[in-house]
C-alpha cells in the first residue's frame, strides 16, 4: 500500500493547529495538529502535565477574553497563556475558516488542549483523591479545594497550591491535573489545589480572603486528611505565587470570639514558594504613574493605589513570617523582577528566612532546565522547612 500523509487531527472542524513536543511520543504522534511551545523553544519534558491547569485557569465563564468566533478566541487563548508565562500556542493555518465559522463556548478550545496535553492519564494508584471539598460558601456558591494524597508514605506535611492566573480561578477536573504535583506528591506532601472567587467577579481582596479561609478549614480538619497543621506550605505562580506571599506576610492567628469556628483558626503558614509574583499592587493599579499597558488586560487591577496596598505583600513583612523562597525570571516584562528583589530586600530586613533565585534569561515564567531547577528548588525548600524538626521548633 502506498504511505499516505498523515491527516491533520482536527476537533474543532475549521481550526487546525499543530503541535511539536519531540520528547513524547504521543505528541509527535499528532504533530499536524497543535503546537505548544516556549518563547524561547518547545515545552521541556515534565512541564506539560501544567498545560491543562494553565488553560484551565485562562477562561472561566465570565472571562472578557472569551471570543465568540474562532479568530478572537484565538487570539485569546495565545494571550492567556503567554501572561501566565509557561506555554504559548501558535495558529499555523486555518484552511476552511469562514466568517461563518464560530465556536458555541470555550469549553471545546479547553477540551482540544486536554484531550492532547493530558495524554498521560495517571492509574490513580500513586494518590487518593478527595474532590471538590467545599471549603466555604459565599453568595449561595461553594468555594472548594481538591487534596492529593500520597498512597503510600504521606509524611503528614501538607502544600497548598493557589490555582490563579490573572486572578482568575476555575475548576479542572482533579484527575488530569494531578501530574503537576507529583514531584511532591513523590516526596510524600499531601497537596492541596484551592480555588478563590474569580476575577472578575470577584476582587483580589475577595480572593485573598478566600484562601485565609482554605487554610483556617485545612487547619480546622487537618485530622481528616492525617496532616500536621504545623506542617502547611503554600505555593502559587503569577497571582497564586502574590496569594501565597499573603498568605505568608498578612496571615492572623483567628478570632477567638467568632461564631463560625473556621474563623477561629489561624490562617498562618509555615512555608511559602511564590513564582513569578507581584508584591506591590500599588504600582500595578489604575492610577499608578508607571502603570504597564498589559494590566489593562487584568480586571481584577483596575484598582486604586489605596485599595491595592491592603493587597500588597511588600506592605505587611515582619520578623514572624514564614521561610520563603522567590524564584523570578530577569526578563520578566510583566511582572518585573524588581517585584521579587524588593521583597527580598524587606525579609532581610525584618530577619526573614528567604532565598531569591533569579533565572537570566527567563521571562514570566521557566521553560527547560530553569524549569526543573525552579521545581527543584520549590521541592527542596518545602522539605527543608516542613520537616518534623521544623514543625517542633516553630510551635
Amino acid at each position: 500500500m502506498k504511505n499516505q500523509a498523515r491527516q491533520p487531527y482536527n476537533l474543532l472542524g475549521p481550526l487546525e493547529f499543530r503541535l511539536e513536543r519531540p520528547s513524547d511520543p504521543f505528541f509527535r504522534a499528532h504533530a499536524p495538529v497543535v503546537q505548544i511551545a516556549k518563547p524561547n523553544g518547545l515545552v521541556p519534558p515534565g512541564v506539560a502535565s501544567f498545560i491543562g491547569v494553565v488553560v484551565g485557569l485562562a477562561f472561566p465563564p465570565h472571562s472578557p477574553y472569551r471570543g465568540d468566533r474562532i479568530g478572537p478566541v484565538y487570539k485569546a487563548v495565545q494571550f492567556r497563556l503567554e501572561t501566565l508565562g509557561i506555554f504559548k500556542v501558535f495558529h499555523t493555518h486555518s484552511l476552511r475558516t469562514s466568517k461563518r465559522a464560530s465556536m458555541k463556548s470555550m469549553p471545546q478550545v479547553l477540551a482540544l488542549v486536554f484531550l492532547i496535553a493530558l495524554s498521560r492519564p495517571c492509574s490513580g494508584e500513586e494518590v487518593t483523591i478527595d474532590a471538590d471539598v467545599v471549603y466555604g460558601h459565599k453568595l449561595g456558591l461553594a468555594m472548594t479545594c481538591d487534596v492529593f494524597t500520597p498512597t503510600e508514605d504521606a509524611t503528614g506535611a501538607a502544600v497548598l497550591f493557589m490555582v490563579s492566573g490573572g486572578w482568575y480561578s476555575s475548576w479542572s477536573p482533579p484527575e488530569q491535573t494531578q501530574h503537576m504535583f507529583r514531584p511532591l506528591t513523590d516526596k510524600g506532601f499531601t497537596v492541596f489545589a484551592v480555588r478563590h472567587g474569580s476575577s472578575p467577579k470577584f476582587s483580589i481582596a475577595e480572593a485573598v480572603a478566600d484562601v485565609r479561609r482554605s487554610v483556617r478549614y485545612i487547619r480546622l480538619n487537618a485530622g481528616r486528611w492525617k496532616i500536621d497543621p504545623n506542617r502547611i506550605g503554600v505555593f502559587g505562580m503569577s497571582a497564586g505565587g502574590h496569594l501565597s506571599l499573603m498568605l505568608g506576610t498578612a496571615s492572623d492567628e483567628g478570632n477567638a470570639e467568632a461564631k463560625d469556628p473556621v474563623d477561629r483558626v489561624s490562617d498562618r503558614v509555615n512555608a511559602v514558594v511564590a513564582y513569578v509574583a507581584p508584591t506591590d499592587l500599588r504600582i500595578m493599579s489604575k492610577d499608578a504613574p508607571d502603570r504597564l499597558e498589559a494590566y489593562d488586560r487584568f480586571p481584577a487591577l483596575e484598582i486604586d493605589a489605596k485599595t491595592a496596598e491592603a493587597d500588597s505583600p511588600l506592605v505587611f513583612v515582619t520578623s514572624d513570617d514564614p521561610p520563603t523562597l522567590l524564584l523570578a525570571g530577569a526578563k520578566d516584562e510583566l511582572v518585573p523582577i524588581s517585584h521579587s528583589r524588593n521583597i527580598k530586600a524587606a525579609f532581610e530586613k525584618a530577619n526573614v528566612t528567604s532565598e531569591l533565585i533569579e533565572f537570566e534569561n527567563a521571562g514570566h515564567g521557566f521553560g527547560g532546565e530553569d524549569a526543573q531547577k525552579a521545581t527543584n528548588a520549590m521541592v527542596d525548600w518545602f522539605v527543608t522547612h516542613l520537616t518534623d524538626n521544623t514543625a517542633e521548633a516553630s510551635k
